[in-house]
């Protein structure tokens, strides 16, 4: 695994988590990996997390054909998140899988323009990885893939929404068309 960083490094702090094609075995290669402090602390702050306590990583990389490969894999962590309502802490683990293939520059299909409109992206289905400066970004992935599977509304168990208005008696007599009313009702 290369620890040096790479022209991407700025969109994820797991960024500089790469993996070398060159060093990968013709019969695959297969590792773990456990974020550092630092690296949980950064994740936290990115996805505005009150903290990441853990967050450990198992895959594989195998070599497909023509300079393409693909990477599979799962993690889990253990997050702290801020509860939608008492913003309490919110601790939960989370557990996923990853499945993501890696081709050249030269073998992605690019749409005329090179810019692909949202039309093309989603009629073609899921796009390959492209392979950045010889390196697979693996911990671009699992940064994406751990944003994507965060609870969006966490809530701490007990917590309940009491700021409805439901139930509660409107004074009819205070909103903007009572006055129209009382000029409709006048003889």
């Amino acid at each position: 695994m290369s620890a040096k960083s790479q022209p991407n490094d700025t969109s994820s702090p797991l960024s500089a988590w790469t993996q070398r094609v060159t060093e990968i075995p013709e019969r695959g290669l297969e590792a773990s990996y456990l974020a550092s402090a630092e690296q949980r602390a950064e994740v936290s702050k990115a996805l505005g997390l009150l903290g990441c306590e853990k967050l450990a990583v198992k895959y594989r990389i195998q070599a497909i054909s023509g300079g393409r490969y693909r990477l599979i894999g799962n993690f889990t962590a253990i997050v702290s998140q801020a509860c939608v309502i008492t913003l309490a802490p919110v601790v939960s683990e989370v557990a996923e899988t990853f499945d993501e293939e890696f081709w050249p520059p030269e073998l992605v299909p690019m749409p005329k323009g090179g810019v692909a409109d949202e039309q093309e992206v989603f009629a073609a289905g899921a796009a390959p990885e492209v392979i950045h400066q010889g390196h697979i970004e693996v911990g671009r992935i699992v940064f994406e893939q751990l944003a994507t599977a965060l609870d969006p509304y966490p809530r701490a168990e007990g917590a309940t929404f009491a700021g409805s208005n439901a139930g509660v008696k409107r004074d009819l007599a205070d909103n903007p068309f009572a006055a129209l009313q009382r000029l409709k009702d006048k003889p």
